[in-house]
């Protein structure tokens, strides 16, 4: 072989491993775009409305008898608003608490959707309550309708959020409040009460 001919194979050998790596920097570029923190709330609430839930979907189909569509807007929107509140507990009512586990039972689903709302990561905590704790429940529902006007421009729906009736799935004394967590957690844990719903996404199959 000529001495040009190993000069041009030796270049497109060099090109090909060129191409390689620009390609995984690209990959590696818009997965960090994808997990990266949201900056404002309309962006929050736009992510949260767009992201494909197909498990959480059909599960909320089974339990709202085929009508997936008002659960799975009131899931995305509690998702944002906990998400633009970070912090801040907000109750669920029965009807939300049964369609937000659809959510979580979707191990990897959600672990995605943790992620591509809070940024790489995030996730939420649910936290039991007694009502021996004498809790106002009615500033906890004044406090979350405010919060949920302000993000939405409307009421949250009554026949969804009846936050002054006990969570199903505890205690008939046992509130259930939800916050968005920044924390990095790698499996369920339950502890002290404490339900902790984030899946760490790098430990999750992508």
């Amino acid at each position: 072989m000529s001495g040009s001919m190993i000069a041009y194979v030796l270049i497109l050998v060099l090109l090909a491993i060129l191409l390689v790596l620009m390609a995984l920097i690209h990959g590696r570029s818009s997965e960090s775009r994808h997990y990266a923190k949201p900056h404002s709330a309309i962006e929050i609430i736009e992510r949260a409305k767009s992201y494909r839930l197909t498990g959480t979907a059909q599960a909320l189909r089974q339990l709202d008898g085929g009508a997936a569509g008002p659960l799975e807007q009131e899931v995305r929107r509690f998702a944002a608003l906990l998400a633009i509140n970070s912090g801040e507990q907000f109750q669920m009512s029965s009807k939300m608490q049964s369609a937000w586990s659809c959510l979580v039972n979707e191990h990897k689903e959600y672990a995605r959707f943790c992620e591509h709302l809070l940024g790489a990561g995030g996730g939420f905590t649910r936290t039991r309550v007694p009502r021996s704790a004498n809790l106002d429940i009615a500033a906890s529902k004044a406090k979350f309708v405010e919060a949920y006007e302000a993000a939405f421009g409307c009421q949250p729906e009554p026949t969804i959020w009846e936050c002054n009736r006990p969570t199903q799935g505890t205690s008939d004394d046992d509130y259930v409040f939800v916050a968005a967590d920044q924390g990095k957690y790698k499996k369920v844990l339950q502890k002290d009460g404490e339900f902790v719903d984030c899946f760490h996404g790098s430990s999750m199959d992508r």
